[in-house]
């Protein structure tokens, strides 16, 4: 396997309660041609990671997400967003981030949809919608793995960006009592990001903005 390792940079922004990192695009290109005689796949996969410093691992998920150039619906070069179906957005009148009880609720809407409405596991429908739902499964029971949390349905596999991230940071340790609120405040920044991709309208009522 060829691999290839470059550092870019990005900057620091204010984001919500605290800092974040400015989004980045990022365009690959392929140096070089193969042999036509060899068979090939119409869709080569590759594997992308990114590193980040120690100081924001702990804070920052990274959203991985790529469409072939060929695709690209504007000739300018603006990536469309993927069609996904998000029924739980917006978010009601009665949802607080800071609640726990609120983002339960949202798990077990986002958990409903996921089980009765989406056949297929491979499409972007499933993909975000269960990024989604271990986001707020996680806010609402912060001390996940560990501690006292409900059963989820088991079609629901322990994958996705989120949820890779959060086991790997949460060690073997629960957070006190007074990181839950920032632990909250986290995921609520990362939420409404990774709702900013994809739909088009305000996630929230305007008091919580």
């Amino acid at each position: 396997m060829s691999t290839t390792t470059t550092t870019v940079y990005t900057e620091t922004i204010r984001k919500g309660y605290g800092t974040g990192l400015n989004p980045l695009s990022l365009l690959i290109d392929f140096c070089g041609n193969m042999d036509s005689r060899i068979a090939l796949a119409s869709r080569i996969p590759l594997q992308i990671s990114i590193s980040i410093p120690d100081e924001f691992s702990e804070y920052v998920v990274p959203v991985l997400g790529g469409i072939p150039i060929a695709d690209l619906a504007d000739p300018l070069g603006d990536i469309p967003p993927p069609q996904v179906t998000l029924p739980f957005l917006p978010l009601p009148l009665s949802f607080h981030p800071s609640h726990s009880l609120s983002w339960a609720t949202l798990a077990k809407d986002i958990e409903f949809w996921l089980i009765h409405s989406i056949i297929d596991t491979q499409t972007d429908d499933w993909r975000w919608n269960r990024e989604f739902f271990w986001m707020s499964y996680i806010a609402a029971y912060p001390q996940f793995p560990r501690g006292n949390w409900p059963i989820w349905d088991a079609k629901i596999a322990m994958e996705g960006d989120f949820l890779s991230h959060w086991t790997e940071i949460s060690g073997g340790n629960l957070p006190r009592e007074g990181s839950i609120m920032s632990i909250r405040e986290i995921i609520w920044d990362e939420f409404q990001q990774l709702a900013s991709h994809v739909f088009p309208h305000p996630i929230v009522p305007e008091y919580l903005t």
